[in-house]
């Protein structure tokens, strides 16, 4: 993953990934898009970029499912990418998903794949810790 990092840093496709996830991020249909935008945006730029974005993100748009599902699957394969932020990072990656699955929980009919994968996302960040 160090050498793809590298690559999508020093070739500006992290930038690209961020103005994907900027322009499409409440738009449907983009889902894989987005997941790939906020891959990329965290392997070239780090965690701290996808993590702002989801912040901001409003419960049920795409941006949200498709941001903690592509930080799951990147910290999965290489847990070094969340934990290289360092731990305040990590802690924020942590704090997020609990925001998420409490926001879900308040809606029981919406609860699904956020909450899910927000919750298999803070087991790695507590791994990461």
């Amino acid at each position: 993953f160090r050498d793809l990092a590298g690559a999508l840093s020093a070739e500006g496709a992290a930038d690209c990934a961020a103005e994907a996830l900027d322009a499409w991020g409440e738009s449907r249909f983009t889902e894989e898009l987005l997941e790939n935008s906020a891959a990329a945006l965290a392997l070239g730029a780090g965690i701290e970029p996808v993590l702002q974005r989801l912040a901001l993100s409003q419960q049920g748009t795409p941006l949200r499912e498709a941001g903690v599902k592509a930080l799951f699957e990147v910290a999965q394969q290489d847990l070094n990418v969340l934990a290289s932020g360092g731990i305040a990072l990590v802690q924020k990656a942590a704090e997020l998903c609990a925001r998420f699955a409490a926001e879900e929980e308040g809606q029981p009919e919406q609860r699904g794949r956020v909450s899910q994968v927000a919750e298999l996302l803070a087991g790695i960040c507590r791994r990461a810790a």
